[in-house]
């Protein structure tokens, strides 16, 4: 046997040693039946068959429930982001005080979460998007490179887009033609809308609390940067029923993910958030009176119904007294009275880029391929740990990523032990591409009917957002949101983007409990 050929036989020994190795941790890892992340979704969710599907959730404290009723303890029904599921609640809530009970469920087309109840025309929106024979493996005529007519329609909003329930017959014509292409075939289709997730979302999810507390239980809602959306529509539908709506970095609006660089309209609250890091005092809370409606926007009262308290840890929240300073009042300008234009179509080589260019997305229709990137990005973070902390900052903007940003966020995630629920987040990616594409098609679709709707909110609202947050962008979203729901408060953090709140846990806490004893005169 020559060298050559003793060379060949060890290199296929070797990689069919490794191979074995790679196959043997992966199954460790992803085996549907026996893995680890099998197991841990097993020991830490359950399943409530509600009458209209399942309903996969965590619940932290429930053998709390006797005292935290009887002494004045609080329910909080935690509906994630985008992608998430059960364990992102799980995940942020463990640490949370020992009077709240918690229930994480994962919201439709998440994990183990299903509605099956679908009227004949949902059926129809659904299978637009989605090929009947599999619903929620996207259609590839819906987001292919060689379809983009197709997804311009969807992106720019245009006027055909309507819900009309004969629409599916006027895509399958027109896809089916002989080229899809001219504007005469694209124009003739009809793009329904997915608000009807919102309102099925809503009623699984009461459904729930309802299943676990009673009828008569009012609770509290988290609502987080994607769950945003479902928390503003429950809380809009269930007044009598939720207590307050807690909303972190929350998408309030028509949105694209990776939409690009904040304008930063509020340059006058950067520089005082810059000026006040050097002591670590970083919140500013701005709160509206319960006079104050949205409406009242185009007038300026004398009052000054919206306060401002650069206080680091206020202790309730009241209205402050203020000093005259020019400043403070231009701030209080800014934010309250703040341009935001209404929601409009974005830009179409960003909607690009952020849909069809997502990995995810691009392999959606290929599982087992969606399900080994999984793996490797799983095993990524277990090798090399700083992997996950920079894709956890990955959405924060330059200016505070100058200032040590990673390594508070590492730091944090060492110190709240957060970095198995990113892992399991991750490696569980390919049973949540149903409901992160419904997610992403519904953000697209909200337009000028968004404002209306956070006007009907009724229920007392706390916003906690930071300014360097460049994924749930914070004066398109937070801002709009703050300025339309009447009953609003809004805490402004000077931290890593959409993870401020994991380096401020306690604080954030602190915020909810201190507002929700507020709403009740304790």
């Amino acid at each position: 046997m020559c060298c050559s050929e003793i060379y060949s036989f060890y290199f296929f020994v070797v990689c069919v040693a490794l191979s074995g190795i790679v196959l043997y941790d992966y199954t460790n890892l992803m085996s549907p039946k026996s893995g680890y992340f099998y197991m841990k979704e097993q020991n830490e969710s359950k399943i409530y068959q509600s009458p209209n599907g399942p309903i996969q959730y965590h619940i932290h404290n429930f053998e709390n429930i006797e005292n935290v009723k009887k002494n004045n303890g609080k329910i909080f029904l935690y509906l994630h982001g985008t992608p998430g599921g059960f364990e992102e609640g799980a995940n942020f809530m463990k640490g949370c005080p020992s009077n709240w009970v918690v229930v994480s469920p994962s919201r439709i087309g998440y994990g183990k979460t299903n509605f099956t109840q679908w009227t004949r025309s949902e059926k129809e929106s659904i299978d637009f998007y989605f090929p009947k024979e599999e619903k929620f493996v996207v259609n590839p005529n819906a987001f292919d490179m060689t379809q983009i007519r197709h997804l311009l329609k969807i992106v720019e909003l245009d006027s055909n887009l309507n819900s009309t329930p004969n629409f599916a017959n006027s895509y399958n014509n027109n896809v089916n033609s002989s080229t899809n292409t001219s504007d005469t075939a694209s124009s003739n289709i009809k793009y329904p809308k997915l608000h009807f997730i919102l309102e099925k979302n809503a009623i699984m999810m009461m459904g729930l609390m309802n299943h676990i507390f009673g009828s008569n239980t009012k609770f509290n809602i988290i609502a987080v940067a994607g769950g945003g959306p479902f928390g503003l529509h429950m809380a809009s539908q269930f007044p009598t029923r939720v207590e307050t709506l807690q909303l972190l970095a929350p998408v309030g609006r028509n949105f694209i993910i990776g939409r690009g660089e904040s304008p930063k309209k509020i340059s006058s609250l950067i520089t005082l958030v810059n000026d006040r890091q050097e002591q670590h005092l970083q919140e500013f809370i701005f709160r509206k009176s319960l006079l104050f409606g949205s409406k009242d926007l185009n007038t300026m009262d004398s009052n000054r119904k919206v306060t401002y308290d650069p206080n680091e840890h206020a202790s309730s929240f009241m209205p402050t007294q203020q000093e005259n300073s020019n400043e403070q009042i231009e701030l209080e300008r800014k934010i309250l009275f703040m341009e935001v234009e209404e929601p409009k179509p974005f830009n179409t080589t960003l909607a690009l880029s952020a849909y069809v260019m997502d990995p995810f997305l691009m392999l959606r229709n290929n599982p087992l391929i969606v399900k080994f990137m999984s793996y490797s990005v799983v095993r990524l973070m277990r090798w090399f740990p700083d992997v996950a902390f920079r894709m956890s900052v990955i959405n924060t903007e330059p200016e505070m990523l100058d200032r040590k940003c990673f390594d508070r966020v590492k730091q944090s995630f060492l110190t709240h032990q957060l970095i198995e629920g990113l892992q399991f987040n991750v490696g569980t990616m390919d049973s949540k591409m149903r409901g992160y594409i419904l997610d992403l098609l519904l953000f697209l679709q909200f337009s000028k009917d968004r404002k209306s709707e956070l006007e009907s909110i009724s229920i007392p609202t706390l916003m906690q957002a930071s300014i360097y947050d460049k994924s749930v962008d914070f004066e398109d979203q937070v801002v709009y949101t703050f300025q339309h729901i009447p009953k609003s408060t809004l805490i402004t953090f000077g931290d890593c983007g959409q993870l401020f709140f994991i380096n401020n846990l306690q604080k954030v806490y602190s915020y909810m409990d201190q507002f929700i004893n507020n709403q009740r005169g304790i």
